[in-house]
């Protein structure tokens, strides 16, 4: 005897939708600008940038946290960083970019490069986008005033 597929879809309202109401995911994203920076102990400043994709009817923000299990450097080679949170205001547009200053220290060894990975987390009023974990390399920059 053949067997035959029945499929059955139940379509239930939901409060405040019209069934021709297309379906839209509008909810904006938070990512970094890239997924890898370098640095050279001993630098100025590194500026990290968080940027939004979407457009922010409500302030968002989101946590810029270092990861040292995933990388070789610790806080004390990014100045003692180990996290920041970056808001965007409300009405901020797509596009929009915040920055977190990290100091890349310099250290009196001379060692191999060191890699210091940074995660998004903990994202209010977003979701994370992609990418959402940056690789910075620290340059490693032998400075003889530092000893």
């Amino acid at each position: 005897m053949p067997r035959t597929l029945l499929t059955l879809a139940f379509l239930l309202p939901i409060a405040g939708c019209n069934s021709t109401d297309p379906i839209v995911d509008d909810v904006p994203t938070v990512s970094f600008a890239r997924a890898e920076q370098t640095a050279d102990e001993g630098a100025d400043d590194v500026a990290v940038q968080v940027q939004l994709a979407g457009a922010a009817a409500e302030a968002i923000s989101v946590e810029v946290a270092l990861d040292e299990a995933a990388g070789t450097a610790d806080a004390t080679d990014l100045g003692g960083f180990s996290a920041a949170t970056v808001t965007f205001p409300a009405g901020s547009n797509s596009g929009a970019m915040e920055t977190v200053t990290l100091t890349a220290s310099a250290d009196n060894l001379t060692e191999d490069d060191e890699t210091a990975v940074l995660v998004l987390r903990n994202p209010t009023g977003a979701a994370l986008g992609m990418p959402a974990r940056l690789t910075l390399t620290l340059g490693d920059v032998f400075d003889p005033d530092a000893v």
